[in-house]
């Protein structure tokens, strides 16, 4: 554990002030990523118990408890969807600040060797950590939304049938 530790802090040496916002912005995305998907699981089965029983009395008019369910789906993902957005911007202002680095080395007239690979690496691994954190996050917010639109969707038909007094 604590190489591990010992490995990020170098790591982060290396991309500079960035990865910091980068690596926060990447956890707190993954972890309402996989809360939403595991609170998402844990609905499902409760949707195929309405399908199979019908909608128990305990949750109110059906309208109420349609739009209660359908808001608590769709809570989190707008959050998720700009962080998703966010991480590669991020990752775009540490390729910047990495090659600012670069062009201060140049102007000094040193063209100092460590100096420029210093900021161009910056510039690249810091790009690297905001698609790594991005595209998954936004992979995951697709799949995500089209689960909470598919839960309304059944839901839907679960309270048209509670309605007409039949089973779906």
């Amino acid at each position: 554990m604590l190489h591990f530790l010992g490995s990020m802090i170098a790591f982060l040496k290396q991309v500079g002030w960035i990865g910091f916002p980068i690596l926060g912005t990447i956890v707190a995305a993954w972890s309402l990523l996989i809360y939403k998907w595991l609170f998402l699981k844990s609905e499902a089965k409760k949707l195929a118990h309405w399908e199979s029983e019908g909608l128990p009395q305990a949750l109110g008019p059906i309208k109420l408890c349609y739009a209660d369910r359908v808001q608590t789906w769709q809570e989190g993902l707008s959050t998720l969807h700009t962080l998703g957005s966010l991480l590669p911007m991020l990752g775009l202002l540490g390729t910047v600040t990495g090659i600012i680095t670069v062009f201060n080395a140049l102007g000094y007239g040193s063209a100092d060797p460590q100096a420029i690979a210093k900021g161009i690496g910056e510039a690249l691994v810091s790009t690297q950590m905001g698609l790594f954190g991005a595209i998954p996050t936004l992979f995951g917010y697709n799949a995500l939304c089209n689960k909470a639109d598919h839960f309304a969707h059944r839901l839907k038909r679960i309270c048209a049938a509670a309605l007409e007094g039949t089973n779906v």
